[in-house]
């Protein structure tokens, strides 16, 4: 397991956890469209701005997200706080998070200037208006019908997406300003986890290890459509494989910011709730 993965599980270096699963937010795009741009798959941010824009017409929107899904919603705005600003923006807002109300939070200037970057495309008509009120559902019909060019979205919704609608799609990790810059990709990790700390559990840590296992970490990868830690087994297909490449090549495995920078169900949705009032009156 490389060690981006390991220190997923890593605090103050103690090992408390370890990751079994991967999931990853994506950019995913849809083939046919971008060919007729004549360009190749973005590798950065401003390609994939142009893309789109070469790309926009009354049917056809440039980017698409189930924003109206507190969880994506979270997630596409943590990603792109590390795609446009660095990691140390999204650092920055997990400890504004830990000091400051939902409230406060979403007038602070760090992630201000994130959403701030989202009204500018959602004027500029390069995301589509209304994306932070899509429901998955709306997304799946869009790509369906071949009215988006790019979609963000987690690997684990893109598994829910029908397979011929699927198909018509690639996917890649959400690109950065300039590809030099070292990268740390939004991946939620599901991790196994030994409630018990005064004491070390032999049956634990056997069932631990057991999950780690070749032909176990083959199935429930499969299961789930998400990717293995393992680096020896086979993923169980292209995506889950780069997911597990990307991974292993990132600086740090980011959580989404759902679950980085609230733990109470109540502050999480509160968040999001002003995150949409805010866009919407930029």
């Amino acid at each position: 397991m490389p060690s981006a993965m390991r220190n997923a599980g890593v605090q103050k270096e103690r090992q408390y956890t370890f990751p079994i699963l991967l999931d990853h937010f994506e950019l995913a795009w849809n083939i046919q469209l971008l060919e007729k741009t004549g360009q190749p798959k973005p590798t950065t941010l401003p390609a994939m701005l142009a893309h789109g824009g070469k790309n926009a017409n009354r049917t056809i929107w440039p980017m698409i997200a189930a924003g109206a899904d507190d969880r994506i919603l979270l997630g596409f705005i943590g990603s792109i706080s590390e795609s446009i600003f660095g990691l140390d923006r999204w650092k920055a807002i997990q400890r504004q998070a830990a000091e400051k109300t939902p409230d406060n939070l979403v007038q602070s200037p760090e992630l201000t200037e994130v959403l701030d970057n989202l009204a500018e495309w959602r004027r500029n008509k390069f995301l589509h208006p209304e994306w932070f009120r899509m429901t998955q559902q709306d997304v799946i019909q869009f790509m369906e019908n071949d009215n988006a060019l790019f979609v963000g979205m987690f690997l684990s919704d893109h598994r829910q997406v029908p397979i011929k609608t699927i198909e018509k799609f690639e996917s890649t990790f959400f690109p950065a300003s300039s590809i030099q810059r070292t990268r740390s990709f939004t991946v939620p990790v599901i991790l196994v986890m030994q409630p018990n700390k005064e004491r070390t559990q032999k049956s634990a840590l056997d069932f631990a290890a057991y999950l780690v296992q070749d032909a176990v970490q083959s199935k429930i990868a499969g299961r789930t459509g998400l990717a293995p830690t393992n680096s020896q087994c086979e993923a169980p297909d292209k995506q889950a494989s780069e997911v597990r490449l990307w991974a292993a090549s990132s600086a740090n495995l980011l959580p989404s910011f759902s679950s980085a920078l609230y733990t109470d169900p109540t502050d999480k949705k509160k968040l999001a709730q002003l995150i949409r009032e805010y866009l919407e009156s930029r």
